[in-house]
């Protein structure tokens, strides 16, 4: 694709988060730019401030401006969609998400970090050792953010790296080539595209091998199927971990809003972090070697990681009302959940912890069903919300909210089902008291009720 010919793209999908970002990446650009989605929300209403045109509703044809000479479509539109088959037809240029953003890797030095969790923390604080260093590098991040010059989940740069979120879903980050590519986990998830979790190894073994034999790969040692899928890499690999690898993160404290560690490697230093968990500790880990792969200064890397505030919707405290703490979280995998809510009952250990799930998608509920079942053992009330059936990838009637409720309910778990989002909101309000922390957890629309929780309690 030859980017300087093209002058107006039409994105389907745009409220998306990384459909978005390529339109902010096109706008920079000076291309004319359109988009289609379901409704309206945050990151719409910056891309129309930003001179984007944006129609909601049902996709149909006819939102397609007759310019328009490149379609740019999130990886989840189904191939009936009608804005994707009237571009098929018309034979005008269709690429997805990550194949335009694999076109703009090409021409800079892609850094590629990946994994079933993790990614978008280590992803945003790569960057921000990477501007704290003065590289000023280019960057897509899947999630919102709102520092060290960022425009939501895209920051333009003049320098000649890009760090890049590689998402495994439909083998997005095949499309990528990394120079540097980070690994923090390989784990069982997206089964509605993959086969099986061997297909999903399979899949990594091939970003692996894509690394040139002059580039990188910084992977977690602590994870066997991280070092199982390694047998492919061609080029240096540099490990960390908590218990091995070349470089381990030892004495970790937690002192108030403080997480210090000490780095023990090839080089022996101290890092402090102001975002939570021992989760946020790898994280960080692996930010910090590829950083060194870089020959970034250690200063720079411990100021960057210090003066890190976190990401959008991970571990996001949203308020703290006469004692009662409202914090927001992404998580949606098992893993996830568990490492969300263990660092909550390692903070507030003397508060009623409630988490309000909100299940993301029928066929990751199915496919799951028995981690997700196990994976709320650090919280005291656990709160079901309806099933968040995404378009184009829930097939079929598989398991229940209410039959998720009794496999945790089974755990010795205390736990109630409310769909209706007034009726959650009027059950807290009768029984939370000022000594709880409640967390609104999942990848759906759970994440509005936290802020509706602000103006109940």
């Amino acid at each position: 694709m030859e980017l300087q010919k093209i002058k107006h793209v039409h994105c389907i999908g745009i409220g998306g988060i990384g459909v978005s970002a390529i339109a902010r990446l096109m706008v920079f650009f000076g291309k004319e730019v359109s988009g289609s989605d379901l409704s309206e929300s945050t990151l719409t209403q910056k891309l129309i401030k930003a001179g984007v045109r944006i129609t909601y509703g049902k996709h149909q044809a006819k939102n397609i401006p007759a310019q328009t000479d490149l379609v740019v479509y999130s990886n989840a539109i189904p191939v009936s969609n009608p804005e994707f088959n009237f571009a098929k037809t018309h034979n005008i240029t269709r690429l997805s998400y990550p194949e335009i953003l694999g076109e703009l890797l090409a021409h800079h030095i892609p850094i590629v970090i990946s994994g079933t969790h993790g990614k978008s923390t280590t992803s945003a604080m790569l960057a921000s050792i990477f501007i704290t260093a003065g590289l000023d590098p280019w960057a897509v991040i899947g999630t919102r953010l709102n520092f060290r010059d960022f425009d939501e989940n895209v920051r333009v740069g003049l320098g000649r790296h890009f760090i890049v979120e590689g998402d495994e879903y439909r083998a997005a980050f095949l499309n990528y080539q990394p120079f540097g590519l980070i690994i923090n986990n390989i784990e069982s998830d997206h089964l509605d595209f993959y086969k099986s979790y061997s297909d999903i190894l399979k899949t990594f073994k091939k970003l692996i091998a894509s690394v040139p034999r002059s580039g990188f790969i910084v992977a977690n040692a602590d994870d066997p199927n991280v070092m199982k899928a390694l047998a492919s890499a061609k080029s240096r690999v540099i490990t960390f971990g908590l218990t091995q690898g070349d470089y381990q993160a030892t004495h970790i404290l937690q002192h108030g809003e403080l997480t210090r560690c000490s780095i023990k490697g090839p080089e022996r230093f101290d890092i402090a972090l102001r975002v939570p968990g021992i989760h946020n500790v790898k994280n960080a880990l692996a930010a910090t070697v590829m950083s060194i792969v870089f020959q970034i200064p250690l200063e720079k890397i411990k100021q960057a990681l210090l003066e890190f505030p976190g990401v959008w919707r991970r571990f996001e405290i949203k308020a703290d009302i006469h004692g009662t703490i409202i914090i927001d979280d992404y998580a949606h995998h098992p893993t996830e959940i568990r490492a969300t809510l263990s660092t909550a009952r390692k903070i507030y250990n003397d508060k009623k912890i409630w988490c309000i799930f909100q299940p993301h998608s029928v066929d990751r509920t199915t496919y799951l069903f028995d981690d997700f079942a196990a994976a709320f053992a650090d919280c005291d009330q656990v709160i079901l919300m309806d099933i968040y059936q995404v378009a184009g990838r829930d097939h079929g009637t598989h398991k229940t909210v209410e039959q998720l409720a009794k496999a945790i309910r089974d755990t010795g778990q205390s736990v109630m089902v409310i769909k209706q989002t007034d009726e959650i909101l009027k059950y807290c309000k009768n029984n939370v008291t000022g000594n709880d922390v409640i967390l609104t957890v999942g990848a759906g629309t759970v994440t509005e009720l936290s802020d509706r929780l602000l103006k109940a309690l």
